[in-house]
């Protein structure tokens, strides 16, 4: 539901084109323009994300939907974040008892050639090269499809006979608090409180760039203030932002919300006493002020909180994917 927005859809600012492109880029590809196929990545991401959980339900799709959710997720784990696709293919395990009840290590073993053409897999087909620790990403990449790749041919090869869901029925309070809870935290946005750990990862969901198509924008009175850096002094001495936090590597791009900047600023002092920061408010023109150690002290609870993005585009039609 969160990537029924426009700037999803748009090729030139969607994050479901720009990270296969980014992908590829880093891949050593030449690409002049964004080709047709991905174009359409949108689109099918969209269809695949409705249509999966509706397979779900009914126990002649489940197969099919496990294979398509298993697939989804490697693309997804490949191209972008490796340890959020992991989990979600924890989850898809569960749907299959006997998969789900296993050890691990001994499956591994016994399917040990399938274990290594899958990290094999993933070496070659991995987005490690951006990372600052490679080899750690390579690592991971290698872990990640290796353990999907035996999974994979687990499900596959399973009887298919066998009903996919754990017969049995769930107590229906622990169930009914769950979807709540659920629903709370993944309809969050549309209500302003926060769209961090609320699934809208590359969606293109953004409160200051409202394009959804469903839901008019929230009032966004929890949203923190997003400040434009000046400057960064320390001892009176100005210093690059950068060595601050590397995140503030591209303060001449990007507004940060003020939380994230007063945790930079005490980060700091713990050793290089004296850090402070020049800002000003990032949409409008105001006088700049300074952030110090006891600024933090001084915010709002909702400033203090990291359920927004810590970082926007100062451009506001730039995309974002996070």
């Amino acid at each position: 539901m969160h990537k029924l927005n426009r700037d999803f859809f748009d090729p030139m600012l969607s994050c479901g084109v720009g990270l296969p492109v980014h992908y590829l880029l880093q891949k050593g590809a030449e690409l002049e323009r964004i080709p047709k196929s991905l174009r359409k990545a949108p689109y099918a991401i969209v269809v695949a994300e409705i249509g999966i959980p509706i397979l779900l339900t009914n126990s002649d799709t489940q197969r099919v939907a496990i294979v398509a959710a298993m697939l989804l997720h490697y693309a997804f784990g490949i191209l972008a974040h490796v340890h959020f696709s992991m989990m979600m293919i924890a989850a898809l395990v569960s749907f299959r008892p006997e998969l789900s009840s296993m050890d691990l290590w001994l499956c591994l073993r016994s399917h040990y050639l399938l274990l290594l053409l899958g990290m094999v897999m993933g070496w070659v087909l991995g987005n490690h090269v951006p990372y600052r620790w490679r080899a750690l990403a390579i690592a991971n990449h290698m872990s990640f499809s290796g353990v999907w790749l035996v999974l994979f041919w687990m499900i596959i090869a399973a009887n298919a006979s066998n009903p996919f869901l754990v017969n049995g029925a769930a107590p229906i309070s622990g169930l009914a608090i769950f979807t709540a809870l659920f629903a709370m935290n993944g309809l969050a946005p549309y209500f302003g409180l926060k769209t961090e750990f609320s699934f809208a990862m590359f969606s293109n969901l953004r409160l200051d760039r409202w394009t959804h198509w469903l839901f008019r924008r929230p009032r966004s009175r929890f949203q923190p203030r997003y400040l434009r850096v000046i400057r960064a002094e320390s001892n009176n001495v100005r210093i690059d932002p950068g060595e601050l936090s590397s995140e503030l590597a591209g303060f001449d791009r990007n507004l940060y919300a003020i939380g994230f900047l007063c945790a930079c600023i005490q980060a700091s002092n713990r050793s290089r006493v004296g850090s402070v920061l020049w800002v000003e408010d990032g949409r409008k023109c105001g006088k700049a002020f300074l952030i110090s150690n006891s600024t933090y002290c001084t915010l709002p609870f909702h400033e203090r909180l990291s359920v927004f993005p810590i970082s926007l585009p100062i451009a506001a039609e730039e995309p974002v994917c996070e």
